[in-house]
């Protein structure tokens, strides 16, 4: 497509080993009309390792990914979709979150922040997460809340802290949904970055610290989304509200 047929693609990622156990995706007929009725303008993008997880209104897209598990597979196209030549064909911007969630707003709240997104320095709108107070105490989040082992989480703050540049306290940003310019050099340049440790699996398999690092590293600020947890909450700033359901047991990976 040329740039000006480009569109605004939302997109999410399930990888598991049967469709049961995985997030449970909504129709995207699920979303505001302005949005769902209006392919020529938006797209939805559901990639998976699955070829027989389908649902109305997603484009299912199957990647078979070398990667040491699923978790880190998922981050492909979250992160990495930029890395896939029908992305840069098809969308102007992207906009992540996870599975299960939908876009509640309108079009044009989403168009206006395609748009920040293009003039972003990085290519990046984000929530700010109100509940973390930098990478460090992130990592502790993890571990009290089950989301990865002892030993992962302790690998990866050793790694940051070796970082000349590291910021214990650095903002976090919530990427549960977010938005990107997938043809910002920029952003390709500090996500490359990002994927080279992520998927190297030397650390933690959630993303959110060494994302924050990495946006420090390159002096990237996002362009403001709105805070983490009032822009799936609060219905008056509400972006993204749960149409599906949570798979995974919660996301809770330790016993």
């Amino acid at each position: 497509a040329s740039a000006a047929d480009r569109k605004i693609c939302f997109i999410t990622a399930v990888f598991g080993d049967s469709v049961d156990e995985m997030d449970q995706i909504p129709s995207a007929f699920e979303a505001p009309a302005s949005i769902s009725q209006h392919p020529e303008k938006f797209s939805f993008l559901l990639f998976t390792n699955r070829e027989e997880l389908r649902r109305p209104g997603w484009r299912t897209i199957v990647l078979n990914l070398d990667l040491p598990h699923n978790i880190i597979k998922s981050r492909f196209p979250k992160f990495m979709s930029w890395k896939l030549q029908f992305v840069l064909d098809e969308c102007k911007t992207v906009f992540y979150a996870d599975g299960g969630w939908l876009p509640c707003r309108e079009a044009k709240t989403f168009e206006r922040f395609s748009q920040k997104a293009i003039d972003n320095f990085g290519g990046l709108v984000q929530l700010i997460h109100t509940r973390s107070n930098g990478p460090v105490d992130e990592l502790s989040r993890i571990a009290k809340f089950k989301k990865d082992t002892y030993i992962n989480i302790r690998k990866e703050r050793s790694w940051l802290i070796e970082q000349p540049d590291f910021v214990a306290n650095s903002t976090m940003y919530c990427n549960m949904a977010f938005g990107y310019d997938p043809h910002n050099a920029k952003y390709q340049e500090l996500s490359t970055f990002f994927w080279n440790r992520y998927s190297s699996n030397e650390g933690t398999w959630r993303d959110q610290p060494l994302w924050s690092y990495v946006l420090l590293h390159y002096n990237v600020t996002p362009a403001h989304f709105g805070y983490w947890p009032q822009a799936v909450r609060v219905p008056q700033v509400q972006l993204f509200r749960m149409a599906g359901s949570v798979g995974f047991n919660g996301h809770i990976y330790i016993k």
